[in-house]
């Protein structure tokens, strides 16, 4: 089992890190920080998965030269896209922050920055 830590919402600052975005993969055993859920986090619990094998979800590329003052920007490689999570997800992360899901039913939200689903069966091997 793995757990994902997810931005629920857009950072303000100049950081591109955006709703969605994968910040953090732990173990099942994780006891979670103060800071780590709502308002500004939620909790995936993926049943099925391996936490070891998915450290590519924490993958991030610099753009150089964005916005006014040409600054290094980080975005993920990956994310959950939030905006076609089923509604019966979306409501629990919105009022828990915590779900439990498994790979099945949350393998078609996973993408890259692309828009690509990632194969959640071909990480586990």
């Amino acid at each position: 089992m793995c757990w994902l830590l997810i931005l629920a919402k857009d950072i303000e600052k100049a950081s591109s890190f955006k709703r969605g975005d994968i910040i953090s993969v732990k173990p099942d055993d994780i006891t979670w920080g103060s800071k780590e859920g709502l308002p500004a986090f939620y909790r995936i619990q993926i049943q099925d998965l391996d936490y070891l094998r998915v450290k590519a979800f924490l993958e991030q590329r610099e753009i150089s030269g964005i916005g006014l003052d040409r600054q290094i920007v980080r975005v993920r490689n990956h994310q959950i896209d939030l905006s076609t999570v089923p509604p019966a997800i979306l409501n629990q992360l919105n009022s828990t922050g915590t779900v439990s899901v498994t790979k099945r039913q949350i393998r078609n939200y996973v993408k890259n920055n692309a828009g690509t689903v990632i194969d959640l069966d071909a990480i586990n091997g």
